[in-house]
């Protein structure tokens, strides 16, 4: 085996494979996700990724040339992806030749990454421990779409099950997928959220991007209507495995009623209909526990919080570096 980098003619080829047929591979590190995360946080530093390969690609390793010494990926922690079919030998053997190269030439970068709930710590994290890198603990709400419907919806608290069949009875939901999308779709939830943020948050490149994330079929999103005006929507990265809640805008003056409920839900069982296997509802904060930035969450986080939690599931934690 043999590190394959950037200025191998298969390198990008070998990362694609090996992305794609990961089930742990996070809706984020898909070309057209990474783009839109690239604009969001300004990144513009020069992809560094490497594969380690024999007679096939074994181990990808997810990074952009560090800057400031600080190791990422187009915004996100930096991601190390193995076969999913590799033998024992092999992952052993391509984890060594990845870690010698780290060691030449990354030892002094302060590397972000995530290790998820592993009862059996990776070799990378064990590199970080051993170099000096410090993690901090953070927890995350996963549905388990394995289940079936109506175990799920047993799981959510009680007054969600309520919530979640009376915004479903309220809003007409519309499907938006590479299939569905229409010209204008991307420019009505950029209006809506204009409208429920009281201002505009981030540039017009970064809507355009997450349309072509729904025209690669790297994403969907979910409209909801009352009295045909759009007064709910949410977009939800996925891969062939995992799906994530993006980003939601809900028409503040009716928050008497559960929409959020009722379209989120919708994209749970969209996500379940479309074969995944987890829905990732994000990270879940508590009062006293201390963010990776070192502040304690506001009340905003807090409330978003619980109002993820509700739906169910399993809270996993997660080793942030």
């Amino acid at each position: 085996m043999q590190i394959i980098d950037r200025q191998h003619p298969r390198c990008d080829e070998y990362l694609a494979e090996l992305k794609q047929g990961s089930r742990l591979m996070s809706p984020f590190y898909q070309e057209k996700n990474l783009a839109y995360y690239r604009e969001y946080f300004q990144c513009t530093a020069e992809d560094a990724s490497f594969c380690v390969a024999g007679k096939r690609p074994v181990l990808a390793f997810l990074m952009d040339a560090p800057t400031a010494r600080m190791g990422q990926y187009g915004g996100q922690p930096t991601a190390v992806v193995f076969r999913e079919d590799a033998t024992e030998a092999e992952a052993i053997e391509a984890w060594k030749i990845a870690q010698n190269y780290l060691q030449k030439n990354f030892a002094e970068v302060e590397f972000q990454f995530e290790e998820i709930n592993s009862e059996t710590l990776s070799g990378f994290t064990q590199w970080l421990l051993n170099k000096g890198q410090s993690p901090g603990v953070l927890f995350r709400q996963h549905l388990n779409l394995e289940q079936s419907e109506e175990s799920l919806l047993a799981k959510c608290r009680k007054i969600y099950r309520a919530n979640i069949r009376k915004g479903q009875e309220a809003l007409s939901v519309r499907l938006i997928n590479h299939d569905t999308i229409e010209t204008g779709d991307i420019e009505a939830f950029r209006q809506l959220h204009i409208r429920v943020a009281g201002k505009e948050t981030r540039s017009k490149m970064s809507w355009s991007l997450q349309e072509e994330m729904i025209r690669q079929s790297e994403a969907f999103a979910l409209y909801g209507y009352l009295n045909n005006e759009l007064v709910a929507a949410g977009l939800f990265p996925h891969t062939r495995y995992r799906c994530y809640y993006g980003v939601g805008a809900y028409d503040r003056t009716l928050f008497d009623q559960p929409l959020s409920h009722g379209l989120v839900w919708s994209a749970v069982m969209q996500a379940k209909k479309q074969g995944c296997q987890w829905f990732d509802l994000g990270d879940i904060f508590f009062s006293h526990m201390v963010k990776a930035d070192g502040t304690l969450p506001t009340e905003k986080e807090l409330t978003i919080s619980h109002f993820k939690s509700g739906f169910g599931g399993a809270l996993v934690s997660v080793l942030r570096f």
